[in-house]
């Protein structure tokens, strides 16, 4: 075998989060694993979405929660994905838009959702969705934010907006985005830290808005790390090849460690490389591989 099996097409990166609105949904949905709750998590938002009807009249916020590297932008990106594609077979227009890179963790919240709403207005003015009136243009350079309140009066009536927001670690931020769920606006957040439901429910349901959508992500379970090693080697038509990954030893290292999703897959992804340079790879990964391999790419994970 000279295929890595945790190397995956159309993927910059091994370890990037899976996306359907960036590629071929049809095969990047067959890279999702239901592993780590995401696939509960994902039925769970697919049941409560509003129909598109309901998201003219009020607004809707989705937060995906839980551990670094568990799933969580992957969850949040396939999401609307499905959203996308509800909206549209209604006979709405979706309008999707991508804010996660117009703020940085060290901006202050005040600036990082003005960033964002500046984006927002940018973008849907570059595409031809909005007519901003010259007497909003002010109010909007003072007030960024103010867009969304305003937004039902700038575009068409079945023109559904959906952003995903860039990641955070502040509730209040959260918060935030569950007040500026106006009409016709559907917001997707990453709220990383420990927090969970009970922390968070309570927090946003008295934002006077629509009940946000809550998601959780967790570390890897029981029969997880074999049910995404076998999706994987399927994928890449690798199965029953050599080295050899037996649910034995995948089960060992979700039990010794409980890691994420995504440091599973790093370190999957780095020691099939280190053992595909070898001369002579071996037949079967034994845990003495496995352990050895973590001492040796410790600094690459």
């Amino acid at each position: 075998m000279n295929k890595n099996p945790f190397s995956l097409p159309d993927r910059r990166d091994p370890w990037d989060a899976l996306d359907p609105l960036s590629g071929d949904p049809a095969q990047v949905l067959k890279q999702y694993v239901a592993v780590d709750n995401t696939e509960d998590a994902f039925l769970h938002f697919s049941r409560t979405l509003p129909r598109p009807d309901e998201l003219t009249r009020r607004g809707q916020l989705v937060v995906a929660m839980g551990m670094d590297g568990g799933g969580k932008s992957s969850l949040i990106n396939k999401c609307a994905w499905l959203a996308k594609e509800k909206i549209e077979a209604a006979g709405h227009q979706a309008v999707e838009i991508d804010t996660r890179t117009e703020a940085t963790v060290t901006d202050s919240m005040e600036a990082r959702v003005a960033q964002v709403a500046e984006s927002v207005a940018f973008a849907l003015g570059r595409a031809g969705i909005a007519t901003i009136e010259e007497r909003d243009r002010e109010r909007l350079a003072k007030e960024p934010v103010w867009l969304y309140s305003r937004l039902r009066y700038m575009v068409a009536e079945k023109v559904i907006v959906l952003i995903r927001l860039p990641r955070t670690e502040r509730i209040e931020e959260i918060v935030q985005y569950a007040q500026f769920s106006q009409p016709q606006l559907v917001f997707f957040a990453e709220l990383g830290g420990k927090f969970g439901e009970s922390v968070v429910r309570p927090r946003v349901d008295g934002s006077g808005h629509r009940r946000p959508i809550l998601m959780e992500v967790g570390p890897l379970g029981k029969g997880h790390g074999a049910a995404f090693v076998e999706n994987r080697f399927e994928l890449n038509e690798l199965t029953n090849t050599q080295p050899v990954l037996e649910p034995a030893v995948v089960e060992k290292m979700i039990s010794s460690r409980g890691p994420s999703i995504r440091e599973f897959q790093n370190f999957l992804y780095l020691m099939y490389e280190r053992l595909l340079s070898l001369p002579k790879a071996p037949e079967k990964i034994t845990w003495r591989d496995v352990l050895e391999a973590y001492y040796q790419l410790g600094r690459e994970l």
